[in-house]
């Protein structure tokens, strides 16, 4: 079974790849639900302390929006605007 996106999750940042939330949107007690696996390079990530540090998300839906958020932004790799690229 094809996993589906709703969250408009942007491609695996190590390889390129398609991810996904693990488990099932409609299941608010399912562990590790909240995270996010690459299909091809099987990386795994847990972005809800990031996506929602005061435990706010009242349902899985609104935790999976907030993570796709973070998720999705990404570093500006070609503008050297990383604390380790800076000069002293």
């Amino acid at each position: 079974m094809e996993r589906v996106d709703h969250f408009g999750l942007s491609p695996c940042p190590f390889c390129g790849g398609k991810v996904f939330f693990h488990g099932h949107a409609g299941d608010d007690n399912c562990h590790g639900c909240h995270h996010i696996e690459c299909t091809q390079c099987k990386a795994m990530i847990d972005m809800s302390e990031t996506a929602d540090p005061a435990n706010s998300a009242f349902a899985l839906t609104d935790l999976r929006r907030r993570i796709a958020k973070f998720w999705n932004r990404r570093a500006n790799s070609a503008g050297g605007d990383h604390a380790h690229d800076r000069q002293p």
